[in-house]
């Protein structure tokens, strides 16, 4: 008896072996890379297959001219935030591209995203926003309702999940626009002298590109790194204070003062005021190294 039952363990045992044997073959083979080369031996493209809960998604990668040790780590980190941000959505409606572009290059201009394409720049350094553009596409911009990508919707939301995200999941990245500095605390530093701007206008379609607009591709004005600190730092509240769910329900939507009475059941005005009340009461004032960080925007 204790014969069979001894048998029957190492067979359920041998199973269980194969079975995670199996899987983790099937997980190598989808997140197997496709290289082309150049006549330099520098790696062109890179395609890979990445999987989170089932659902495969390919990313293509292309290089200008970076070399195959910079691929690597960038594919490393891909894999590793993208399915950290897969697994924070919860976006009701948008369904991301099955397939990914990512457009690597060395000049140092504004990095952004469509719906199927993130086109990153500054890659010489390590300070590239790719998880901010990731969110876009990953998330959606503009009317999900109809899976379309565009900024009808205005940029509070969609920018600031973009802001926040990449504090939360790379905080030691030096990138636009706190530097990694909490937004918070800017947000803090912004109050005392009195600069902060109105959620209303940052939130309503109608003023928001105002705040948000990026001129010519090449610089940031005052009032538009104000608007982005502020957006990553109302994020931030949202879902520390709530939820990424109760986030995910206002998130992109075409009215969010609508959108955050009926999912918070409150107005914007009395959560604006909740936001900033928080900051009064819970945040830490700019250190000099933080000051230090961000000098390049400071008036």
């Amino acid at each position: 008896m204790k014969n069979s039952i001894f048998k029957r363990s190492l067979v359920i045992i041998l199973l269980i072996s194969l079975i995670m044997t199996a899987l983790l073959l099937v997980n190598r083979q989808t997140e197997a890379v496709s290289d082309t080369y150049n006549e330099d031996g520098l790696i062109e493209q890179r395609e890979l297959n990445i999987s989170v809960n089932d659902e495969n998604r390919k990313f293509v990668i292309i290089n200008s001219g970076l070399s195959s040790n910079k691929i690597n780590k960038l594919t490393d980190e891909l894999k590793i935030v993208y399915k950290k941000m897969m697994e924070l959505n919860d976006s009701p409606t948008y369904t991301p591209p099955k397939k990914i572009m990512i457009e690597l290059n060395k000049s140092n201009l504004i990095s952004y995203a469509q719906k199927n394409k993130v086109v990153l720049y500054n890659m010489y350094s390590d300070n590239y926003l790719l998880v901010h553009e990731l969110s876009h596409t990953l998330f959606g911009f503009g009317n999900s309702d109809n899976n379309e990508f565009y900024g009808n919707y205005g940029f509070l939301t969609q920018e600031g999940l973009a802001v926040f995200l990449q504090f939360y999941l790379e905080p030691d990245k030096s990138v636009f626009p706190n530097n990694s500095v909490n937004p918070d605390k800017i947000v803090k530093y912004l109050k005392g002298k009195q600069e902060v701007i109105s959620l209303s206008k940052l939130g309503n379609p109608e003023t928001a590109m105002n705040y948000f607009s990026i001129e010519g591709n090449t610089q940031t004005s005052y009032k538009t790194w104000i608007s982005y600190v502020e957006a990553g730092s109302f994020i931030q509240f949202i879902v520390n204070q709530y939820s990424f769910e109760e986030l995910f329900k206002i998130y992109n939507t075409e009215n969010l003062e609508a959108s955050v009475s009926s999912v918070l059941n409150k107005s914007l005005t009395e959560l604006e005021e909740e936001w900033l009340s928080y900051i009064d009461t819970s945040v830490s004032d700019l250190s000099q190294q933080d000051k230090d960080n961000i000098i390049f925007y400071l008036k």
